[in-house]
């Protein structure tokens, strides 16, 4: 698994949230 770089995890499930139309 990659390290996420603090900040860069909550961009992925932002990112995530809205590619999924959260």
């Amino acid at each position: 698994m990659e390290r996420i770089w603090e900040g860069e995890e909550e961009a992925q499930k932002l990112r995530a949230g809205e590619t999924e139309g959260g």
